[in-house]
């Protein structure tokens, strides 16, 4: 029997517990919220995606708002295919931003709460991935997990920029691509070294990619 789904008092509660557990403030949910958010746009701004924008509303408990998000474009790529991995790497970038931010802050990640936290914050971005897999015939849990490496290696070296950017985009709220420019550009240096230890990752997984490695821009 499929388990019914939780109502809204029920997931207020849960979020609620989330947050109490891993110690956040609404302050810190929403800075939280913007480090997942900025992820997503320095990793998808240095496999060479152009950031349109992103914002961030959360105010409350983790989990509870919808308006917080990256928009990416991809009209440069006209009917033209994206590297799947790129994409991968972009999707996951939240997911590994959101577990830096909360093990820096001590948080215990073997905690039954800490892991709901990530799939709270992740979720859509995962079922993302497992999307653009299927569209290319790739199995989703082996290649999401390599995708994610690779998010992770730009995370690594770009860490200052996501944190930097984070904290403006909980601050003021919305940025369009202008106002986003300075802050992905930021970092020249790690910026390249970014670049390349990316570059450097894909030519390492090759065989991950080799079968289908690009989707379908129109469908994006």
């Amino acid at each position: 029997m499929e388990k019914p789904s939780m109502t809204e008092p029920e997931r207020r509660a849960l979020c609620q517990e989330i947050t109490a557990t891993v110690g956040l403030e609404p302050r810190l949910n929403r800075l939280l919220t913007a480090v997942h958010e900025a992820g997503h746009a320095i990793v998808g701004h240095t496999v060479g995606f152009k950031v349109a924008g992103a914002s961030v509303v959360n105010t409350e408990v983790l989990g509870l708002e919808d308006g917080d998000r990256v928009n990416f474009d991809f009209s440069p790529f006209g009917d033209g295919d994206i590297p799947l991995s790129d994409l991968l790497a972009m999707r996951m970038a939240g997911f590994q931003a959101t577990y830096m931010w909360l093990r820096g802050r001590g948080a215990p990640a073997g905690a039954p709460e800490f892991q709901t936290a990530m799939n709270m914050m992740s979720s859509s971005d995962i079922v993302e991935c497992y999307g653009h897999c299927a569209e290319v015939d790739m199995p989703a849990v082996s290649t999401t997990r390599e995708g994610l490496y690779g998010g992770a290696l730009i995370l690594k070296w770009r860490w200052r920029a996501v944190l930097r950017l984070a904290y403006v985009l909980a601050r003021v709220g919305t940025l369009d691509a202008d106002q986003l420019r300075p802050h992905l550009d930021a970092d020249p240096r790690t910026h390249q070294g970014a670049i390349d230890a990316y570059r450097a990752w894909q030519k390492r997984t090759s065989s991950v990619w080799m079968v289908q490695e690009t989707v379908d821009a129109g469908k994006r």
